[in-house]
């Protein structure tokens, strides 16, 4: 899991675009089909 807000421009795509540059540098097949974007509310997560 990597959290941020999707607009955010140090936690949001870029960090996405760094994992995924990591991966495959690291030569680990990216599999676009597993990676996605939801946003979840966090208040209501902690509170379970």
């Amino acid at each position: 899991m990597i959290a941020g807000e999707k607009n955010d421009p140090n936690a949001g795509i870029p960090r996405l675009e760094g994992y995924k540059k990591a991966l495959k540098e690291n030569g680990i097949d990216i599999d676009d089909n597993l990676i996605f974007m939801e946003t979840i509310n966090l208040k209501a997560v902690m509170m379970l």
